[in-house]
């Protein structure tokens, strides 16, 4: 049986030691510190794991996503750090998997793979398997990205963490959590690389994490506790900067043999970009020659889309859509319209760095454009997706146009999931619109449908309740809903400002 169960091993991928697992597991579970350097693998575990990613992706041309993603899993269990030759392909088999009717995993499931153990790379792989069956779940790209840090697989931790940013930045309930996980991921592991004196792998995880302070300081308001830790992190980053431009320093600073390893990592971090142009060259000859197996396209839009180079991801939205026309599969036109979103937002995050208010401004009117577009479009390729509905009523709402929106987020709180945040957003249009009487309604209801006590849709249930009430000329029943925000969070937008103008 395979690691995962399933068929027999493949003769042509045996892998000589009988399942020992490699020597990085080993640095992980304590041997020598993770400070010596990240676990490393001997040439027989990469030989290893090379067969069980050949015989894997055979697999994916024959279309046999189920194995080929079990190969892939059992080769990164001899070599996790083989992020182009194992995570990269396996998370395209997972879509492609996905886009023929693959099931999710089920409870039993879940408990057959813990993602938590005393062994971080079974629980990472764990996690992953998990993964290959949902790969948009939130919970198990997580459950990589802790497991990757607790582990010391730093390859892994530097691939997983942007795209768990992403899911955290475009979940449907923006959450601290994620983005706490993320930072400390890329802190301890930046820290780590700091006092082994690899400064440029170091720079690489704090800069993620600056980013994710960023928005962990959005999330918290003013008070956020997080300040401090940006500005100091800030510091940290320009001073190892400072010492990292100057090469003999940098050099000066390896005292042993065992830091040469350090220097390898370095100048192959180097050539990742020659690196990078030959894993695309690959990827394309491959989808080429299999031009009707899904995970071959799927792989080489990821390659193409990882190091946001503006030509390289044209042709990736160039070849998504190319196959949709040519063959109907709508999930291609899904894929290129995110790789759009993406181009968009990259476009008003550089405005907003080079403080050109008036271009971030015009970007965010054609990104609302861009996707009503898209959502409108979805809405009637899947007209009883309810999701799909939510997101549209969203986009209705910021563009204003609340009799469009009322209705399609009527139809969209039948989801559970978003019934309170739909019944958030037609309270708002009702306001909008002047039927105050509706909107306190609406507003009401769903404050006694919301669970969670104090988080930000409650917060902003209430915040809008009193923007009701004081616009319906209810004063006292106003100041209460604000009274109730400015316990929570005493800098929640202009709340005390509208309260004590209530109560003079």
């Amino acid at each position: 049986m395979g690691l995962f169960g399933g068929r027999k091993k493949d003769k042509g991928a045996k892998d000589g030691d009988g399942g020992k697992p490699p020597t990085g597991t080993e640095a992980a579970a304590g041997a020598p510190s993770l400070d010596d350097g990240p676990p490393t693998f001997s040439e027989k575990d990469i030989i290893s794991a090379r067969k069980w990613f050949k015989q894997a992706n055979k697999l994916v041309e024959d279309r046999n996503y189920e194995y080929a993603i079990e190969c892939f899993l059992t080769g990164l269990k001899f070599w996790p750090e083989a992020v182009e030759e194992g995570h990269l392909p396996l998370r395209g088999a997972a879509y492609a998997r996905r886009e023929i009717g693959g099931k999710k995993p089920s409870k039993i499931e879940e408990m057959k793979h813990p993602m938590t153990g005393k062994d971080p790379l079974q629980a990472l792989l764990n996690a992953e398997w998990r993964w290959s069956r949902d790969p948009t779940q939130m919970s198990y790209i997580g459950g990589i990205v802790k497991n990757a840090a607790r582990g010391g697989y730093e390859e892994t931790l530097l691939f997983i963490a942007p795209i768990y940013f992403d899911a955290a930045k475009n979940a449907k309930k923006l959450s601290k959590d994620p983005f706490v996980l993320l930072y400390k991921s890329y802190d301890d592991a930046g820290n780590r690389c700091e006092r082994r004196g690899d400064l440029k792998r170091a720079i690489a995880f704090f800069e993620g994490g600056l980013t994710v302070l960023q928005v962990l300081n959005q999330l918290g308001g003013l008070n956020s506790p997080y300040r401090v830790e940006l500005k100091d992190l800030t510091t940290k980053v320009t001073i190892i900067k400072g010492k990292y431009g100057s090469g003999e320093d940098f050099r000066g600073s390896i005292k042993d043999s065992d830091a040469q390893r350090d220097i390898h990592d370095r100048e192959r971090m180097v050539m990742d970009g020659a690196r990078l142009e030959e894993l695309i060259n690959d990827a394309r000859e491959g989808w080429r020659a299999n031009p009707a197996v899904t995970a071959k396209l799927i792989h080489l839009v990821d390659l193409l889309c990882r190091d946001e180079t503006p030509q390289r991801e044209e042709e990736a939205i160039k070849l998504l859509d190319d196959e949709f026309a040519s063959g109907d599969n709508y999930s291609y036109k899904v894929r290129s319209d995110e790789i759009r979103t993406k181009l968009f937002r990259r476009r008003i995050r550089k405005a907003l760095a080079a403080g050109d208010k008036q271009a971030a401004q015009q970007a965010k009117i054609e990104l609302l454009k861009f996707e009503l577009k898209v959502f409108k479009e979805r809405a009637d390729k899947y007209p009883t997706d309810n999701k799909v509905k939510f997101e549209l009523g969203k986009r209705l709402v910021q563009a204003r146009s609340y009799d469009q929106a009322i209705p399609m987020l009527q139809e969209a709180r039948n989801d559970p999931k978003n019934r309170t945040a739909c019944m958030l957003l037609i309270g708002r249009c009702f306001l909008e619109k002047g039927l105050h009487a509706q909107a306190i309604t609406s507003l009401n209801q769903a404050i006694k449908e919301h669970e969670l006590i104090g988080d930000e849709l409650g917060k902003s249930l209430y915040y809008w309740l009193g923007r009701a009430c004081e616009a319906a000329g209810k004063p006292e029943d106003a100041a209460k809903a604000f009274g109730q925000v400015i316990q929570w969070d005493y800098n929640y937008k202009d709340v005390r400002g509208r309260l004590e103008a209530l109560e003079e």
